[in-house]
């Protein structure tokens, strides 16, 4: 909120700007977020311990439905736990389902965090002025914001009425993790599935410099995708809202795009990831509700 308020002229003008996109590479722009839905059905399969019993048309309007009313609940945790339920009526027990929700995203975040790591050793430059552009208030942020995590993390494992909970769903995920990893085709079409996700999203995010008339490089919207990802998980607003946002905005500013462009380009973006599914997704949760699919 006091971001919003801060920059609210640099908002006011990037949504005027917004107004003004090319319709080609904006119409690309929403298409490439539907074929990403799917994507992550069939990497669920793929990891499933039942694959069998798991439909990729069901699988993903549940994912859909984690972009409508899953994104009520913070930091992309509704979506996940809304795929979670979904699973579990698949067959599987609730701690599978955690787990294989678990699995996949954390393939793909390792996934982004390879390609980040490509362009960081490709272009050193690039480290050179996100080092220069951090402070060290900054960086006390995210040492506190990391140890708060691991007191949080030690709390629900000590807790009595979670520890219970935790330990079983931790002994499930080790019994998917060796059987998923005991099928190493399935293991490479996973991790193939992440980097292809990751792509689209960076492929997104410069569709939607595109559409607004600005060029920018496949790696600076890697870069940005990257901080967007980062801060929008930490900040705890339904989906991310606000720090998604703030985080591609500040990076594309410490890359050297003026600050009017730059927020531009993530109010598009989030217009394709965060707005245009709301609708959908919300059809798509009433649906699997009625079919007892969640």
């Amino acid at each position: 909120m006091a971001y919003i308020v801060a920059q609210r002229d640099i908002l006011n003008e990037s949504i005027l700007t917004v107004l003004e996109v090319e319709v080609l590479w904006f119409a690309s722009l929403l298409g490439l977020f539907w074929l990403i839905l799917p994507l992550t059905a069939i990497s669920y399969k793929l990891i499933s311990p039942k694959p069998k019993r798991l439909k990729i048309v069901t699988t993903t309007l549940a994912h859909l439905a984690g972009s409508g009313p899953g994104r009520i609940i913070p930091g992309g945790v509704g979506n996940l736990s809304i795929s979670a339920l979904h699973l579990k009526k698949t067959g599987l027990t609730i701690e599978q389902s955690v787990g294989v929700v678990l699995t996949n995203n954390i393939f793909g975040m390792a996934s982004n965090a390879l390609l980040l790591l490509i362009v960081l050793v490709i272009r050193p430059e690039t480290t050179q002025i996100l080092t220069d552009s951090i402070s060290s208030d900054q960086i006390f942020i995210v040492l506190f914001i990391i140890f708060a995590l691991v007191v949080l993390t030690q709390w629900l494992f000590h807790a009595r009425g979670t520890r219970k909970e935790l330990l079983k769903t931790s002994r499930q995920w080790r019994k998917i993790l060796r059987n998923f990893i005991g099928r190493p085709k399935h293991v490479v079409g996973v991790a193939i599935i992440a980097l292809t996700i990751s792509l689209l999203h960076t492929f997104m995010l410069d569709f939607s410099a595109f559409a607004l008339g600005v060029n920018i490089s496949i790696t600076d919207a890697l870069v940005a995708m990257s901080f967007g990802v980062v801060i929008g998980s930490i900040f705890p607003t339904p989906g991310g809202v606000g720090g998604v946002e703030a985080g591609i905005t500040a990076a594309f500013i410490v890359l050297g795009l003026p600050a009017t462009e730059a927020a531009s380009i993530a109010v598009l973006f989030r217009v394709a990831t965060y707005w245009q599914p709301l609708l959908p997704g919300t059809l798509a949760y009433l649906y699997l509700r009625e079919k007892k699919l969640l």
